[in-house]
């Protein structure tokens, strides 16, 4: 399976990114990112329910087998993160499940793109046939960027998520690596 080796990209705006797979010393610091997009209540976790052995055993296990961990880094720091995981059973081992993150001042930089496509690549190398995922239906950019990216929606659960006062529903899509 094809290693990611670390590239430094210059995005659109002109700012420049190193993109790399995680290591585990990057935990504390995807920890803080996967925190701070909690508290925008852009994803499913609460702020306060991942800790840093779970991200450490996040890291680990991307870093063997059939998994990716990519993450952004921008002047010491990291910016964002983009994974694959596979599924658990034999008969979708062919899927793999994405979740990534930018901070909101990386967001429509260009940045999604070459991670999400740099993942792509990879999922097609290692034998996979399909890209899962789900967002909040509600998160208009991410889902309008997911569709330009090839995206599409199979299906909703509806009130999937209480996020304050009032239930989110999330959409499932699906990109086709065949």
């Amino acid at each position: 399976m094809r290693v990611i080796e670390p590239q430094e990209i210059q995005l659109a705006d002109g700012r420049r990114v190193l993109m790399r797979g995680a290591y585990p010393s990057d935990a504390p610091a995807l920890l803080l990112g996967l925190e701070r997009v909690a508290r925008e209540g852009l994803v499913g976790s609460e702020p306060g329910e991942r800790n840093l052995g779970n991200v450490k055993d996040v890291i680990s296990h991307h870093r063997q087998g059939r998994a990716l961990m990519l993450v952004a880094v921008a002047g010491g720091h990291l910016v964002g993160a983009c994974g694959l995981s596979p599924e658990p059973w034999r008969k979708s081992t062919h899927v793999l499940e994405l979740g990534m993150f930018l901070l909101p001042e990386w967001r429509g930089s260009g940045l999604a793109q070459v991670l999400l496509s740099a993942a792509l690549e990879w999922a097609r190398e290692a034998g996979g046939r399909k890209v899962v995922l789900g967002v909040f239906a509600s998160n208009r950019r991410a889902t309008a960027f997911y569709r330009k990216m090839g995206f599409r929606e199979e299906g909703i659960r509806r009130a999937q998520y209480l996020v304050g006062d009032h239930y989110e529903d999330e959409l499932l899509m699906a990109y086709f690596l065949g």
